[in-house]
């Protein structure tokens, strides 16, 4: 069983906000949360086609624990003067804490996926090795999707924060599971709802959308180098 978790926040913005908006989640937003201790990389995607919503930022931890940490409170109670600012632009936020029960293959590539479901396995166990099972068999079939990752979102963790107000009701919440496969060739990501529509115990899918990838950063890219 795999104990890393996730942070994914989905969210659109308005065009003429879109500059600064793009501009803090790259040069501030992102190295601020890889700083924070138990936080490993922090990636951000933009919307292959039109959608719910255009952005998706991720943010991967050690576990779950992280969330609950003092230090990334104090890190959520101490937003900077940019993050202030720019916070309120976000449209139709959606914000979703989850565990990593699942994996298959290794690295992450260019284009994401995510799909979300329902679920109420008997074995969570059996779900995920069903997954596994059909992550592999896509991999072995496609030399271009790198990895499939399946989530169970924290429902307590998931709770809406005072930072991202919901403008509507959102198709997905704290009680959903979600795949997220990487590929280097977007067009193999398109086969993964009709793969995945068989894993056991699931119901009620919702592809949430295809993404490329925009920029990333990994907890080594904030650590101090010394001067020459």
């Amino acid at each position: 069983m795999y104990l890393h978790g996730l942070l994914f926040i989905l969210t659109d913005v308005a065009p003429a906000d879109e500059p600064n908006f793009n501009r803090w989640y790259d040069r501030e937003h992102l190295g601020d949360r890889i700083e924070v201790p138990g936080f490993t990389s922090a990636r951000r995607y933009e919307r292959l086609d039109t959608g719910r919503w255009k952005h998706l930022a991720l943010y991967e931890t050690e576990d779950l624990r992280t969330f609950s940490s003092p230090a990334y409170k104090e890190r959520l109670a101490s937003q900077s003067a940019w993050s202030k600012q720019v916070l309120p632009l976000f449209v139709d936020p959606q914000r979703t804490i989850a565990q990593e029960v699942a994996r298959c293959g290794v690295g992450f590539g260019g284009y994401i996926s995510v799909l979300a479901f329902r679920a109420e396995p008997d074995d969570p166990g059996a779900l995920a090795e069903h997954f596994s099972s059909l992550a592999a068999n896509a991999i072995e079939a496609d030399d271009n999707i790198c990895r499939m990752r399946l989530f169970s979102a924290d429902s307590e963790l998931s709770r809406p924060v005072a930072e991202y107000k919901q403008s509507r009701p959102s198709p997905i919440g704290g009680e959903h599971w979600f795949i997220f496969s990487e590929a280097s060739d977007p067009s193999s990501l398109q086969g993964i709802p009709t793969l995945m529509s068989a894993l056991q115990s699931a119901y009620e899918p919702v592809e949430i959308g295809e993404f490329r990838l925009r920029v990333g950063v990994d907890r080594g890219d904030i650590t101090d180098t010394p001067a020459p």
